[in-house]
């Protein structure tokens, strides 16, 4: 017969945990500090202990239950180091209802005590309450779900216009400007895509050397490479292997050649909704290449393709 598990001794004291979506259009900090305040307001000030222990900050979507600080708080909860957790709302907590009800239950059987200050009354101790914070997970997780539905709505609506609903490849740049209204409280914001002025002449030069039909991918590296210049990201065009031999960024490369975003076209879909092909909608940003000379591009990436294959077939 299995012994029954002791209960751990709690470290009394508040653990508060804020979290934020890494999608939210608000500032993240901004959000976490007013969480932070109508926790204090509405949970400490009402306790008779109001010491916090330590306070757990996630900037992720709540779907996800890997979230860093929300699994560290779990662990600090098994190893009893708080006997409260305050939380601004259920949906802060999480929006994968199956994930957060088992956190929740798991909390409860170590004796820690949740509550939420959108709801300070609801004690979590008690069933009827209990069955109602469940209901607020579901709640919330069909709210994440309808507001997924909205956003990837809306971005399909931007691209069919015309607009660049991603990261902007490199050589362009993401711009994003506030129009404050006074009869709003809260401005709208207005993001496009525009050309990066350090950038843009080095992408730009990636292409008029392939057009050029004379050099090859591991070569343009190369001249990339000699001139200083590396991808946005940093990463080098040429590198050394370990052994000491020549790596090349080709596929990096091929990735920019074969993306119809530099001539300027919308192509792609989000959300499930239908695909947008090529020179179907024009950009609303200044194209790099024309299509003649994209097009022209896949041609010759096209050509040595096949000789490649047709080496491969005839040496062995």
């Amino acid at each position: 017969m299995a012994r029954k598990r002791e209960p751990i001794a709690l470290k009394p004291g508040w653990a508060l945990y804020l979290r934020t979506s890494s999608k939210e259009a608000q500032n993240p900090k901004a959000s976490q500090e007013r969480q932070r305040y109508n926790i204090e307001q509405r949970l400490l000030r009402a306790s008779d202990m109001n010491e916090i222990v330590k306070v757990y900050v996630d900037t992720e979507s709540g779907r996800n239950p890997n979230r860093t600080n929300y699994q560290r708080m779990l662990r600090d909860a098994r190893q009893g180091k708080f006997s409260h957790v305050g939380i601004e709302s259920p949906e802060r907590f999480g929006r994968n209802v199956e994930e957060a009800i088992r956190a929740f239950n798991e909390l409860r059987r170590l004796g820690i005590e949740i509550r939420f200050a959108s709801n300070p009354a609801i004690d979590s101790d008690n069933p009827t309450a209990e069955f109602m914070i469940h209901i607020s997970f579901v709640i919330g997780q069909f709210e994440s779900d309808n507001l997924s539905r909205r956003v990837s709505g809306g971005l399909y609506t931007k691209m069919r216009s015309g607009g660049f609903a991603a990261k902007a490849p490199d050589g362009y740049m993401n711009v994003e400007q506030r129009s404050d209204n006074g009869n709003m409280m809260r401005g709208r914001y207005y993001r496009w895509v525009e050309r990066d002025p350090d950038r843009f002449p080095i992408i730009r030069l990636a292409w008029d050397l392939l057009l050029e039909d004379r050099y090859s991918l591991a070569e343009i590296c190369e001249m990339l490479h000699a001139r200083g210049y590396t991808f946005k990201t940093g990463r080098l065009f040429v590198t050394l292997t370990p052994k000491g031999k020549k790596s090349h960024a080709r596929s990096g490369l091929s990735r920019i050649y074969h993306n119809w975003f530099y001539a300027g076209w919308v192509v792609g879909s989000v959300g499930g909704h239908d695909e947008i092909l090529p020179k179907t909608i024009r950009g609303d940003w200044e194209a790099m290449v024309t299509t003649e000379e994209f097009e022209r591009a896949q041609e010759i990436l096209e050509e040595r393709s096949q000789k490649r294959t047709s080496s491969r077939r005839h040496f062995y």
